[in-house]
């Protein structure tokens, strides 16, 4: 057991294509560290904007390309991407797990999945859908769950439980992903089960799997630990009904207020 604990990788890959991610998703200088003593950050987003356009077609492209990672586990995904249906596949698998009333709350999982590997580099452990197939029970509480590694304490990392949500104003949006961190928090045994479950069922590489079971498990042989965070993604709309009294190089500025 000992010789095969150095042979596991010290992280796990991302999955999502960062250079798209970065195309699409632009930072904002609002961006702000939260005054609480765990170190935490807010920060902000937009599409890009051409002719006081907000360019949606882009995050349309985005999404695309990313359902199959999004969908399939780690393992599923090596052996599916070989088939060329395997992008129909996950397509089929995400419309059939998501009502059309449940469409947005689809989009906000992929966002807070895209994120959370696009800016904090935190890799997927589970997608919402893999935790939904794997849930038995007990569902999870969970938009998706992450690994961060903590490259100053290469023996700590953090289990980053995402929420999302995606409502018209931010106050809806805020309101509803801290009723989620809520609910996990009471969930907790329970989406351990799931991660277990996970594992059991073969959702990782024989290394990956190696290497998640001595930081959630800890044993004599291992000194690998985990702790517990969240990340959230907010979506909600901005006004634009005053577009015309701008102009071009001025309408950034505006939805900006």
């Amino acid at each position: 057991l000992i010789s095969e604990l150095h042979s596991i990788p010290t992280a796990l890959n991302l999955t999502v294509n960062e250079r798209t991610f970065d195309e699409t998703f632009k930072a904002i200088s609002l961006s702000t560290n939260l005054d609480i003593p765990n170190p935490s950050v807010f920060k902000f987003y937009q599409l890009n904007i051409a002719n006081k356009q907000i360019q949606l077609s882009d995050i349309t492209s985005f999404i695309r390309g990313s359902i199959s990672k999004y969908v399939f586990s780690r393992e599923e995904y090596r052996i599916r991407k070989e088939d060329d249906a395997y992008a129909l596949d996950a397509l089929e698998i995400l419309n059939n797990a998501y009502s059309l009333e449940d469409k947005v709350t689809a989009f906000s999982e992929i966002m807070v999945y895209a994120f959370l590997e696009g800016v904090l580099k935190a890799p997927k452990i589970m997608s919402s859908i893999e935790l939904k197939n794997n849930a038995g029970i007990t569902s999870s509480k969970a938009s998706s769950i992450h690994l961060l590694s903590n490259p100053t304490l290469p023996h700590s990392n953090k289990l980053v439980f995402g929420t999302a949500a995606t409502k018209c104003t931010i106050v809806d949006a805020v309101k509803s992903v801290f009723e989620q961190i809520t609910q996990i928090i009471s969930n907790r045994k329970a989406e351990q089960q799931i991660i277990d479950r996970c594992i059991l069922n073969s959702s990782f590489d024989p290394n990956t799997t190696a290497f998640i079971k001595n930081i959630l498990k800890p044993n004599k042989y291992s000194n690998l630990t985990y702790d517990a965070s969240f990340g959230i993604f907010i979506g909600y709309s901005i006004d634009t009904s005053e577009k015309a009294n701008y102009s071009i190089d001025e309408f950034p500025k505006y939805i900006m207020k």
